[in-house]
């Protein structure tokens, strides 16, 4: 932003987009919040400060292990997000989403999930050609529910490790 005479990486421009789900006023508001740092550079770890961190590896570690039926794993993954302190509808909201990027892969063959970096592409293109549709569809229609469920849960965690 030449006016503020700053310098945002493209990873945390990429990151706003993905946090603001659309909504200009949102990315903008994030973006303002990031320029009020006295930092020439809003780095990853500047935006760090104030965005919660998306959590794609380890929510495709959780997705591979949840189709594989590897629920020690899966649910020792979802410990280390929660116990990290992350935004546990968000973390349903990423997962849901690269769960979608991983049925259209396995549909089309093309993942059209930008913000994600070339080794999760490789690891969601190794998940796809382990499952069959069907099983990935139903992960996703189980996962689409149990969002619905996280304002009646008193774990918020629950419905992910179940």
């Amino acid at each position: 932003t030449l006016k503020e005479n700053k310098i945002v990486d493209d990873e945390v421009l990429t990151h706003i987009a993905w946090r603001a789900n659309g909504s200009m006023r949102d990315g903008e508001s994030i973006l303002g919040q990031l320029l009020a740092f006295p930092d020439h550079i809003i780095s990853s770890d500047v935006a760090a400060k104030i965005l919660p961190p998306r959590s794609s590896t380890e929510m495709i570690g959780y997705i591979g292990a949840s189709l594989a039926g590897n629920s020690k794993d899966a649910c020792e993954i979802i410990g280390q997000i929660a116990g990290r302190g992350s935004h546990i509808p968000h973390v349903y909201d990423e997962c849901i989403e690269l769960l979608r990027t991983l049925l259209l892969y396995k549909i089309t063959g093309a993942a059209d999930n930008t913000y994600l970096n070339e080794k999760d592409k490789t690891t969601l293109t190794q998940i796809s050609a382990l499952h069959e549709t069907p099983h990935i569809a139903r992960f996703l229609e189980i996962l689409l529910r149990r969002r619905v469920s996280l304002n009646t849960t008193p774990l918020l965690t629950l419905p992910l490790e179940l």
